[in-house]
């Protein structure tokens, strides 16, 4: 797998992202699909999250580096396991803000009354309870 940096994984734009994936009538993405091109280098911060929120040792397979590794070569940040989490999660967050600024700008039918953006990064609707 190519360890060389991956600067535009810094620059990814929320707004973008957001206005790059297909949604069926529920508020999911429908399928894979539905994700674009502006919306792959999110994906990509997503798996390296989920990377790191790995036990120590684990892998996504033998063939790819760990969450650390793609966290440092990528994205150029340092730091121990736990610094490179919080580090991804604010990049994280920062997009999800943005998304979810969107999606209040730009609106749409099922997205009326509370959104919340999830951990793994998708923007949806939760209907009248706070349940989810």
């Amino acid at each position: 797998m190519d360890l060389n940096p991956r600067p535009y994984l810094l620059e990814v734009d929320g707004k973008k992202v957001e206005a790059d994936i297909t949604y069926n009538g529920d508020g999911y993405p429908s399928g894979v699909s539905s994700f674009g091109k502006e919306a792959m280098p999110f994906i990509q911060l997503v798996l390296i999250k989920q990377a790191l929120q790995m036990p120590t040792g684990m892998k996504w397979s033998r063939h790819t580096p760990a969450g650390t590794t793609m966290a440092r070569k990528w994205l150029g940040l340092k730091g121990n396991k736990e610094s490179l989490l919080k580090q991804v999660e604010a990049i994280i967050d920062t997009i999800n803000q943005a998304r979810l600024e969107h999606v209040i700008e730009h609106g749409r039918e099922y997205t009326e009354g509370p959104i919340r953006v999830h951990d793994y990064g998708d923007v949806r609707h939760t209907g009248d309870s706070d349940e989810n």
